[in-house]
C-alpha cells in the first residue's frame, strides 16, 4: 500500500504541474512585453524632469521587452482621463453594507445598530485616445517596442482634460481627498490572452502645464 499511495502520489503532483503550466499559459502568459517609466522623469514635486505640453516621447520609450511567443492581433491603447474623487460615509449594519435593504423590509431598522464607515467613490470622464495600433502578427523574438515607435503626443492631455483639483485631503494620509484629477494608462490588448495595464502615476506630470505653456509641435516619425 505505500507503494502504491507513493505512486500515486506522484502521478497526482505530475499532473498537478502539467496543470498549472497549462492554466498559467492561459491566465499569466509570459509575454517578455514590459511597461517602464523613461528614466529621465521624475515624480519628487518639485523636479523639472515632468512631462510637459512639449515633451517629446514614442511609445517604445514606455514599452520594452522581447516577445516570448507569436502574438497575432496584438493591440496597443493608451487611453487618458479625468478622474473625480469624493469621500463619503456610508451606515453599516452587522458588518454587511448590504444589510440595510433586509433590515428595513422586516421592520427592525430602528432597533439595529449600526455604524458610520468612511468610504471614497471614483469617477472617470472625458476619456480620450492618445494611441491606439493594432499588429496583425508579433512574432517571437522580437522587440516589442520595434512595433510600436511611432511618435506619443500627450499635448491632448493638457488641452482636452480637467487641471487638477484638489479640494481637500486628510493630513494623515492621501488615500481619502476628493476633487479632480487625471491618470494615463497603456493597454496591451490580445484576443485570446489576459490583457495588461500599466497606469502612469500623475505625479510624473507638471500639473503647472495645464495653465502656461505653449503648444510646441511633436517631432518628425522616425524614418
Amino acid at each position: 500500500m505505500e507503494y502504491i499511495l507513493g505512486f500515486v502520489v506522484v502521478i497526482a503532483f505530475s499532473l498537478a504541474v502539467l496543470c498549472w503550466d497549462k492554466i498559467r499559459s492561459v491566465f499569466v502568459p509570459e509575454l517578455g512585453v514590459h511597461f517602464v517609466v523613461p528614466g529621465n522623469l521624475s515624480k519628487r514635486f518639485r523636479s523639472k524632469r515632468k512631462i510637459r505640453r512639449n515633451s517629446h516621447f514614442t511609445v517604445s520609450d514606455w514599452v520594452t521587452g522581447v516577445a516570448q511567443t507569436d502574438l497575432h492581433g496584438v493591440r496597443l491603447r493608451v487611453v487618458a482621463a479625468n478622474i473625480e474623487r469624493a469621500p463619503y460615509r456610508q451606515m453599516v449594519y452587522g458588518g454587511n453594507p448590504d444589510a440595510l435593504g433586509w433590515i428595513k423590509a422586516l421592520g427592525s431598522y430602528e432597533n439595529t445598530e449600526g455604524r458610520l464607515e468612511r468610504k471614497q467613490k471614483s469617477m472617470i470622464s472625458r476619456a480620450i485616445v492618445l494611441y491606439d495600433k493594432t499588429v496583425d502578427h508579433l512574432p517571437a523574438g522580437a522587440s516589442v517596442g520595434g512595433y510600436f515607435n511611432e511618435v506619443l503626443d500627450l499635448e491632448p492631455v493638457f488641452t482636452d482634460l480637467y487641471p487638477p483639483d484638489l479640494i481637500g485631503r486628510r493630513a494623515s494620509t492621501a488615500v481619502f481627498f476628493h476633487g479632480l484629477s487625471y491618470y494615463m494608462k497603456f493597454q496591451l490588448l490580445h484576443p485570446s490572452l489576459v490583457d495588461l495595464s500599466f497606469e502612469v502615476d500623475s505625479a510624473y506630470f507638471d500639473p503647472v502645464s495645464f495653465f502656461s505653456e505653449a503648444k510646441s509641435p511633436p517631432p518628425p516619425p522616425p524614418g
